[in-house]
């Protein structure tokens, strides 16, 4: 299949199969859906991080955990998709990068300054 990855046609059969013979509904799984579902704060954030995290699971795994998802769904999803690359550039630094990389990336950029100065100190 073109633009597959290698070893990618393999490893979607593999997950299809765990998903068919060994996945079912648990209660540690139904709990982490209430949770992701319901978040405790009220803010649109979560619920695209829900929305997306069962937009991506097999549609077997949805099937198995009674979570629907229609062609609307599908088609929300792709569009969120396409557009991501295009947003993501024109958000400020520090919410591009988790915050331990965003800092290591501040800290490179103070250590490249400091090392231009004292290139261009008189000795």
């Amino acid at each position: 299949m073109a633009g597959c990855l290698p070893g990618e046609l393999h490893a979607g059969a593999h997950v299809e199969k765990v998903v068919e013979d060994r996945l079912y509904a648990s209660t540690v799984s139904r709990d982490f859906l209430g949770i992701t579902r319901e978040p405790p704060a009220p803010s649109w954030f979560p619920r695209l991080q829900y929305f997306v995290l069962i937009g991506t699971i097999p549609e077997g795994a949805r099937r198995k955990l009674g979570i629907e998802w229609t062609a609307r769904d599908e088609l929300l999803l792709r569009a969120i998709g396409k557009t991501v690359p295009y947003t993501i550039p024109l958000l400020p630094e520090r919410l591009r990068y988790f915050p331990i990389a965003y800092e290591a990336r501040r800290l490179e950029r103070n250590r490249q300054r400091l090392r231009k100065v004292l290139e261009l100190r008189p000795m």
